[in-house]
């Protein structure tokens, strides 16, 4: 029954309302529906890129160039051949190079990458061992607790551009091929916000991170938890565990590498929160999983979730996650006391 006290005009408006707004819907939907066409086919030729025996060249509009660039760009111009490679997410980017030297005597560049996970890493030991065919790097591989799930799309440039998707079978570039974004212009690694400073090996000397508070970044990270990654989230997905033994495999027997990984450490008053919440559920997991593959994998394993275990600083954070350079040192150091020799 209608209201008594409501104008029939209002009716009327509304139901124009609602029919403008099925028409814009539909319009819409055409739209992303013929971009997906159009966007499928242009990948099709940017992921065949590597697979024949005449690469076509890459059409720039459908190249979105990130962090991989970089740091391909980087490893480019690298005046020396490292030994040891730093591997891994956000997480990683902060270990500088230059102190492994100074405790190892080795040299080593710093591949880490923002989303980091085992496709990439796969992705980037191939590329760096085509640049450096003769050597033998050891690996220094940060993981965490969501290493091993799966997101909805690897970075793009495994997909797209030749010095990466050449090491990928056709299935694989196939199925992510449409889900590639398009681009005509770089991609700032971070948004609207000041692009980071890199050094010449890799690591991050300034972000905007630096310009923030850790009770802020301890905030976001919490509530981040909770929205993303909380009880009953996945933790170990089929696509990543596969890249991630194959990427053990390739090490170990193609390049005669014993990687070390390490668990990254958390923030302390951010894993108080997250850890009964689904964190440590998470960790226990990945911790099984990994000890499961040691009669498979050569490698070592160093847990430092908890700061305990390595004297980190608890204010020597960026948020919950991620450390700053005092602890990155300080991780390293707690590597080489456990594995004197673990990167000869």
């Amino acid at each position: 029954m209608d209201d008594p006290t409501t104008d029939p005009r209002d009716h009327d408006r509304r139901g124009a309302f609602l029919r403008h707004s099925a028409t814009l819907i539909a319009a819409l939907l055409a739209l992303a529906l013929l971009a997906a066409g159009l966007f499928a086919d242009g990948n099709a030729s940017a992921h065949r890129v590597g697979r024949s025996d005449k690469p076509l060249p890459l059409e720039k509009k459908y190249v979105v160039q990130d962090e991989l660039t970089l740091k391909a760009d980087l490893a480019g111009k690298l005046p020396y051949t490292p030994k040891v490679i730093i591997l891994g997410g956000s997480r990683s980017l902060r270990f500088e190079p230059a102190y492994i030297q100074k405790k190892t005597g080795l040299k080593a560049f710093n591949a880490g990458i923002r989303n980091g996970r085992p496709e990439e890493a796969w992705g980037i030991s191939h590329f760096l061992h085509g640049l450096w065919p003769e050597a033998r790097p050891r690996y220094l591989w940060l993981v965490h607790v969501k290493l091993l799930r799966g997101w909805w799309r690897v970075e793009p440039l495994l997909v797209q551009d030749k010095r990466f998707n050449r090491y990928f079978p056709q299935s694989f570039l196939d199925e992510q091929a449409p889900l590639m974004p398009e681009s005509t212009d770089k991609v700032p690694v971070m948004g609207k916000l000041p692009p980071p400073k890199w050094a010449p090996d890799g690591h991050i000397v300034w972000s905007h991170s630096d310009t923030l508070r850790l009770a802020t970044g301890v905030r976001v990270t919490i509530n981040q938890w909770f929205k993303k990654n909380g009880p009953g989230a996945p933790t170990i997905e089929r696509r990543p565990k596969r890249w991630f033994g194959k990427t053990l495999d390739y090490m170990n027997n193609e390049l005669d590498a014993t990687p070390v990984l390490v668990m990254m450490p958390v923030q302390p008053d951010v894993l108080k929160r997250i850890g009964p919440g689904g964190f440590w559920d998470a960790h226990r997991q990945v911790m099984d999983y990994l000890d499961s593959l040691r009669g498979t994998y050569r490698f070592k394993l160093v847990d430092l979730t908890d700061i305990a275990s390595f004297g980190g600083d608890p204010q020597n954070f960026y948020d919950g996650y991620h450390p700053k350079a005092e602890n990155t040192r300080r991780i390293i150091d707690e590597i080489l006391r456990r594995f004197p020799n673990a990167f000869d």
